[in-house]
């Protein structure tokens, strides 16, 4: 079984990318542990593709706090001196938001919409309730 969960908020969020069709994005998630009662802080580098970077890029901002559920990958090259070299990935299967993003535009209009219904609701009174 290969997998990870990870809470933490994200520390960096980097730029939605695109190439030859596959999309990514890569955050650092920013992970508390204790070591001898004392707090220590992670900085993980995650990598998000597809239909979940286009959800982290859109929903997601600096700070939130969020779950990943990851998985391991090890990558193997050789350096310049043909020394074999691993590099261990963090690859996001899914991300929980525990928080909201902080507010854009389009929260603002959703709420201004909210708020002109409900002042343009006709008022009820007990008495004119069916039951």
């Amino acid at each position: 079984m290969n997998d990870v969960k990870l809470m933490g908020r994200i520390a960096q969020l980097g730029e939605l990318q695109e190439k030859k069709e596959t999309k990514w994005i890569n955050f650092t998630l920013a992970v508390n542990r204790y070591v001898k009662g004392e707090q220590q802080t992670d900085f993980l580098l995650i990598t998000a593709f597809g239909k979940l970077a286009e959800k982290i890029a859109k929903y997601c901002a600096k700070g939130n706090l969020i779950v990943v559920e990851a998985r391991l990958k090890v990558d193997k090259y050789k350096d310049k001196n043909k020394k074999t070299i691993q590099k261990l990935s963090l690859i996001a299967e899914e991300v929980y938001f525990c928080d909201r993003k902080k507010k854009e535009e389009k929260d603002d209009e959703l709420d201004e919409e909210l708020r002109e219904f409900f002042e343009e609701a006709p008022e009820q009174k007990e008495d004119d309730l069916p039951y």
